[in-house]
């Protein structure tokens, strides 16, 4: 017997130590007056199965030892400044005027001091004071620590600490001193901190871990908070194992007016009755309406009408356990607990939300999960109000959501390498994309389905995007044709597309005649729709017949091109196409480009597609428009004894070609993109303008200081690095000038690194106007020459503009896609990557940035 109350005692200590719970909590216990939704906002950290431990330990230990049931201790007061609405993973609070008794403690570890510390504080409470009064016990016991020099733990170095502990606020306005000289009364005013809650015991390295990750947390949403020093609350005695609840606690900058987590401000409007819905089962199998406006390569872009939803929040190690805990309160609504007694139908789908996946460097064992079920819009004029205080309402606006759609049962861990697949789609297709939102999965089965099991990963689309870079599903007299999306339309009746990227069956010919090939190829592909594949499957042929040109590829003798034939397979195909089991028939991916396109309606014969071609050149060539010359493509969308009109295209692909300054052009400079006027910029050259970027080049006689960082990406190098390099700028001036742009570089090879380890530099330009230097520059900051680094003079460098925001994804995808079109131009690079913001994030212009490569300076020479 004595075997099994040590196992089942040791079964809950180990799973309150790996997922502890916050619901015995004694912030849950206490009334405070500023804020009576405060528990809500903390959900539970415990799956049932660990729960269950849980209280069978608590349970077992009730029954062999005397224990005092849980006292209240008051405990400070507080305002939630967040969004309740919204998960930051941080908490913004406002506490008012309160009183403290502390003490210092000088050494090396908290861990250490912590247990002289805490004793002499509780005989303060139990009588040691100038009254010989006993105190209630009150929590939280506070440390404050100052900012360790160390990066990787706490640190070594002889530190001050101050632990503190609250007074009862009937002691506030005369508190007893303490008899103890090392010991005194804080009166701390009305203040407001930045606040991280985490369970299990606290030891100093913990403290250090979460300080990080709170400070990860405000860096991202640009909270503005002082870094100096850092608090940690711990609420619970040592004798207290489950139920721990503690803080990490850092204070607001004191010229922020509201922190960005902050609820948006609303128009009041008026109020409309709540008509009630009757007490009756409300039966809909609907799920949220959406409108797919296109699709890209295994993703689709989708406009979503307005949902609501009924939510709970858990805090757990994994989705896969939190739910355990979500669905039966979700149940529970959905069964009639609600103000208006309502029974709903269970719909589909069930989302899940949080956070995008950090990097492995500032990974949580515990994160939040909400967990919603849709509810259908007959609802929507008088939604059911939850009656658990934890259960909310959602009501999503409608937005626009990339969605990436697979089969199969759903965890976390294959979700989340689903949200990498999407997020690397996206990122190659230039979609802009929002990761400081949560990302979503839809789940469209109930639990007991075990096949047909469809799941959708959501992410959402940028705002500043407009519309997505997806092509829209193309439709030929009901049957499907390649997708794309026009960019530009440059006659009535040539344009310029992004055409997506497709799998077609191909069967090449070795003629240089337009009616030879079509006899040679074109049943071939018929029988391969027809059958003659390996799986011997039929397939709805769709639209259209390409007869491809291409001079250079192995032309027969007497010919200099040769004519391919290929048709179209469905998008269904695209992921498993049958194999052709008919000679000289092959299937064939052609990746998405951007191309030009004339369409007509007249037959396309060799002379008709002579003229056309003649004329879409030359208006290419009148728009100094770059192309491929020696390839083309007639698309045919309806056979001959079709009624008309009949629908063809001739398709030239764009190219990317060097247009040079026409001859005895004079040298000149301008400034740099993104400069008005009164901004001094550093000035360069314009060498070449390709069709999407431009070789610039620069004199290396402008000053720069600079700070090199070791980073996840540009974005942190850049929030590190700017408050020591602006206030660098200002001691170099009296009449501080306006200056841009902040350049951020690193090599290719930390460009292309998923590790947490870039080795990048920010620079800030210094124009000489008005300049005075100071001696050198401290807090590692380095004066030199940019971009160049060499002995050279001169720097040339290949530099493109972004669209949008410099979020991360969008500097990635743009930096990619220079480095693709300088080596497709032929072009060398000394693989050092940049980037160049002429705006900052706190000014309110539209943002204008910059990215770049500099030229391999032998090669450019040659």
């Amino acid at each position: 017997m004595y075997r099994v109350v040590l196992f089942l005692a040791l079964c809950g200590l180990l799973a309150q130590a790996a997922v502890p719970s916050r619901d015995a909590s004694l912030i849950d216990s206490a009334d405070n007056p500023f804020n009576s939704q405060t528990s809500v906002d903390q959900p539970s950290r415990t799956g049932s199965l660990w729960s269950w431990f849980s209280d069978g330990f608590n349970y077992l230990r009730g029954l062999f030892w005397e224990q005092e049931a849980p006292k209240y201790r008051p405990f400070p007061p507080y305002q939630e400044l967040c969004d309740p609405q919204v998960s930051f993973g941080y908490q913004a609070r406002s506490y008012p005027k309160s009183v403290w008794v502390g003490l210092n403690m000088t050494g090396r570890f908290s861990d250490v001091a912590v247990l002289l510390a805490r004793p002499k504080l509780e005989e303060y409470f139990n009588g040691k004071n100038s009254r010989n009064m006993t105190i209630t016990m009150t929590s939280p016991l506070r440390l404050k620590t100052p900012r360790s020099s160390g990066q990787w733990g706490p640190g070594y170095e002889e530190k001050t600490l101050i632990y503190s502990m609250y007074l009862p606020p009937q002691l506030h306005d005369n508190p007893p001193e303490p008899t103890d000289p090392d010991m005194f009364i804080i009166e701390e005013e009305p203040e407001r901190y930045f606040v991280i809650t985490f369970p299990s015991y606290t030891y100093a390295f913990l403290d250090f871990q979460k300080r990080n990750e709170l400070e990860d947390l405000l860096n991202g949403q640009r909270e503005e908070f002082l870094r100096e020093f850092f608090f940690v609350d711990v609420y619970n005695t040592q004798t207290e194992v489950t139920g721990r609840q503690n803080e990490v606690l850092l204070l607001f900058n004191p010229d922020v007016q509201k922190p960005n987590c902050a609820p948006l401000q609303k128009t009041a409007l008026p109020s409309i009755p709540v008509v009630p819905v009757p007490e009756a089962l409300i039966n809909n199998a609907s799920d949220p309406g959406f409108t797919q406006l296109c699709t890209g390569a295994e993703y689709d872009a989708r406009q979503y009408d307005r949902a609501v939803w009924v939510s709970v929040t858990i805090n757990a190690i994994s989705s896969d356990v939190g739910k355990f805990d979500a669905f039966p309160k979700l149940d529970h609504y959905i069964k009639g607990h609600n103000d208006q007694g309502v029974k709903i139908e269970k719909t589909l789908p069930v989302r899940i939300t949080q956070e995008w996946p950090k990097s492995p460097y500032a990974y949580n064992i515990y994160r939040d999960y909400t967990y919603a079920y849709y509810l259908p819009p007959e609802l929507y004029k008088g939604i059911p109000q939850p009656l658990d205080p934890a259960v909310r309402i959602l009501d999503e606006p409608s937005a626009v959501m990339f969605a990436l759609n697979y089969t199969g049962f759903s965890f976390e861990f294959r979700d989340e390498q689903m949200l990498q697949k999407l997020q690397n789609l996206l990122i190659d297709a230039g979609e802009l994309y929002m990761s400081s939102r949560r990302w979503a999965r839809n789940q469209y089965y109930p639990s007991y389905q075990v096949t047909d099991c469809r799941n959708d990963i959501l992410v959402y689309m940028d705002p500043l995007a407009k519309s997505p870079r997806c092509a829209s599903a193309c439709e030929h007299r009901g049957k499907e044709c390649p997708s794309y999306r026009v960019l530009q339309s440059l006659t009535d009746d040539i344009q310029r597309r992004h055409i997506s990227g497709n799998l077609y069956v191909l069967r090449r010919t070795n003629t240089c005649n337009m009616t030879t090939a079509y006899n040679v190829a074109y049943m071939p592909l018929h029988r391969y729709f027809r059958g003659a594949n390996n799986r011997n499957e039929s397939i709805a042929r769709p639209t259209p017949v390409i007869l491809v040109h291409k001079s250079t590829d192995n032309p027969p003798q007497g010919c200099d091109f040769s004519y391919n034939l290929m048709f179209y397979l469905p998008s269904e195909k695209h992921q498993n196409a049958p194999e052709p089991t008919e000679e000289g028939v092959e299937l064939f991916r052609l990746e998405a480009r951007d191309t030009f396109v004339i369409t007509f309606e007249e037959s396309s014969t060799e002379e008709v597609v002579d003229t056309k071609l003649a004329r879409m050149k030359g208006e290419l060539d009148r728009l100094e428009l770059c192309y491929a010359r020696d390839e083309f493509a007639v698309a045919t969308y309806d056979a001959p004894w079709r009624p008309q009109p009949h629908r063809h295209e001739i398709w030239i692909p764009q190219a990317t070609c060097a247009r040079p300054r026409p001859e005895g052009s004079p040298q000149y400079s301008i400034q740099g993109s993104g400069c008005d006027v009164g901004t001094e910029c550093p000035t360069y050259e314009i060498v070449r303008s390709y069709s999407t970027f431009e070789e610039r080049l620069y004199q290396r006689t402008d000053l720069w200081v600079c700070k090199v960082t070791t980073n996840c990406n540009i974005e942190d190098a850049f929030n590190e690095a700017i408050t020591p390099l602006y206030e660098y700028y200002q001691s170099c001036y009296d009449v501080e000038p306006k200056a841009r742009p902040v350049m951020s570089s690193m090599s290719l090879l930390d460009f292309l690194s998923t590790e947490c380890n870039k080795v990048i530099e920010t620079c800030a330009f210094l124009p000489e106007i008005g300049r005075s230097l100071p001696e050198q520059p401290d807090n590692d900051l380095i004066l030199h020459y940019y971009p160049s680094e060499s002995s050279e003079s001169q720097a040339t460098v290949y530099m493109t503009a972004l669209q949008g925001p410099p979020s991360v994804e969008l500097i990635q995808s743009g930096i990619t896609t220079l480095l693709r079109d300088v080596t497709d131009a032929d072009l060398l690079h000394n693989n050092k990557v940049f980037v160049a913001r002429y705006t900052l994030p706190w000014e309110d212009d539209d943002a204008k940035t910059e990215v770049g490569v500099q030229a391999e300076t032998l090669a450019h020479q040659l």
